[in-house]
């Protein structure tokens, strides 16, 4: 019986325009804040295993949200 293993990589670039908002109007010493992002986005992955091989790309829009507390 052969026994492969996959092997491979995947790599990521990307660009990206983020807003964040500050909830300062809170009277806790824990202050949340928000925000969101836009962007673009290149993928690039490529696996083997055994004889086989399979490489693929994509690109396009990229987007996150944003949460978080802040402790001054």
């Amino acid at each position: 019986i052969y026994h492969a293993k996959p092997r491979g990589h995947i790599h990521m670039v990307s660009n990206m325009v983020n807003a964040i908002y500050d909830c300062d109007f809170v009277n806790f010493r824990l202050k949340p804040y928000f925000g969101m992002g836009i962007g673009y986005a290149i993928g690039e992955s490529k696996t083997r295993y055994g004889g086989f091989s399979v490489k693929d790309e994509d690109d396009g829009l990229a987007w996150q949200a944003i949460a978080g507390i802040r402790y001054p």
